[in-house]
């Protein structure tokens, strides 16, 4: 690892560090003036620190090798001592301090941005997430049901945006099902800056959207259905490859428009995409001036958000939830996002290593997730609380562990999905994705 890169690594945690150890921080987050009053077993520092390392572990051994690193095992609290610190503090806490992370990264980092023709190129998208059923939370979140009796099932939405071409989550809200867009137009607006291009699926093919994004000064690149607009229908049925049209806002965008003085017509260009398959897909932008296949090539790279999804999801089991209070789950879904970035920003040193010795191969070697989340886990607690070993020095530990066992990357593997029964489904996330093949 390049010494320059080190140091900017270790800046990014050092500051993390810091601000999980300040006393500011502490008083902005905490659910009561009263709380962390008094010297306890397990102050402020300590309760973040276990909440992000244990998210995998029954809460009695993740305490146990908590103070087993911190080297106090004489005076371990219990698993119902730390259920108690944890009501404490915020959930959004995590959400800050993701994006003073990704700030520091940004900035680090300056020089050495993956971006296109200057621009960051980001995506929003949505997920389902399957959440403990509780009186609390299908008040706060959705019930789905099926056609069996006793078969609900609660379920909120996550909306995700997330810069492409560095691999980080910018932000991360979730709630009740709704239209995916209402996340962009509200919790993400503060996430996007001016020339950004912002790559969306079909769900976001909507006139309000694109209106939206040219008001706050973003491109946009968005993948049409076909049962649409009047204009993407024709360009469909048609022989062109290519297109620009004119939309007007639809009668049901009217109201929005208006009430927050939106452009009432807009020029689109329109591009066919031939699938492998040869299947016909159609894209939007507003970007005039770009190539065509610079603009396959851009929302190709959309399919960046859905491995994200996989990685948390899969690798990170975001699902598997520590409590099942509001607040616990909040603190899980919060502080999984902070991980993956903690885990982009800890592993690109290794990720362009394994990519320049690999370069001359036919495929080509990245990071294995598993490999360093679970290294990250293992060292969170010298990352945010050791004193005595420098984070310079975890984060040379940590560069060595993630060159270890590594996965290829294979472009073009095309698997059909088959339908899995509960009981398949179940066996696989116990048992086969453990087994080394």
């Amino acid at each position: 690892m390049k010494l320059c890169e080190t140091k900017k690594i270790s800046t990014i945690i050092e500051q993390t560090k810091e601000r999980v150890n300040s006393q500011a921080l502490q008083e902005k987050y905490r659910t009561s003036p009263t709380d962390w009053t008094r010297e306890r077993k397990l102050p402020f520092a300590k309760t973040v620190t276990l909440v992000l390392s244990g998210h995998k572990r029954p809460l009695q051994n993740n305490l146990n090798k908590f103070f087993q690193d911190m080297d106090e095992t004489t005076n371990v609290p219990t698993a119902s001592a730390y259920c108690q610190a944890r009501r404490k503090f915020k959930g959004e806490l995590f959400l800050y301090l993701n994006e003073e992370t990704c700030g520091d990264f940004y900035q680090q980092f300056e020089n050495e941005l993956e971006l296109w023709q200057g621009r960051r190129v980001l995506a929003v998208d949505g997920t389902h997430l399957n959440l403990p059923d509780s009186p609390e939370t299908r008040a706060r979140f959705s019930l789905v049901s099926n056609q069996h009796q006793g078969g609900e099932r609660v379920q909120a939405l996550a909306s995700v945006i997330y810069d492409l071409l560095n691999d980080i989550g910018l932000n991360l809200a979730f709630g009740k099902k709704q239209a995916e867009k209402q996340f962009l137009f509200t919790a993400h607006l503060a996430y996007m800056h001016a020339r950004d291009l912002i790559v969306l699926d079909r769900n976001y093919g909507d006139y309000s959207v694109m209106a939206f994004l040219l008001k706050n000064n973003c491109d946009f690149l968005i993948r049409f259905q076909k049962n649409g607009f009047k204009c993407v229908k024709e360009f469909f049925a048609g022989k062109a490859k290519e297109k620009v049209v004119e939309l007007a806002v639809t009668s049901l965008q009217k109201q929005f428009v208006r009430e927050n003085e939106l452009a009432e017509k807009l020029k689109l260009r329109l591009i066919k995409v031939v699938l492998d398959n040869g299947e016909i897909e159609v894209v939007g932008t507003n970007l005039m001036a770009a190539q065509r296949e610079e603009i396959i090539m851009l929302y190709g790279l959309r399919w960046g958000i859905e491995t994200y999804f996989d990685r948390i999801k899969n690798i990170f089991e975001l699902e598997r939830f520590s409590g099942n209070s509001l607040l616990s789950i909040e603190q899980d879904v919060y502080a999984t996002l902070f991980l993956a970035t903690l885990e982009s920003i800890l592993s690109s040193s290794a990720e362009e290593e394994l990519a320049e010795e690999s370069s001359e191969c036919q495929y080509p070697q990245q990071v294995n997730h598993s490999v360093s989340y679970s290294a990250i886990l293992d060292h969170m607690t010298d990352l945010l609380m050791n004193e005595e070993l420098s984070v310079e020095q975890t984060v040379a530990q940590l560069h060595r562990l993630f060159m270890t066992n590594p996965t290829l990357r294979r472009k073009g593997r095309n698997y059909p999905r088959r339908p899995r029964s509960g009981f398949r489904q179940l066996y696989y996330h116990k048992y086969s994705k453990r087994i080394i093949a």
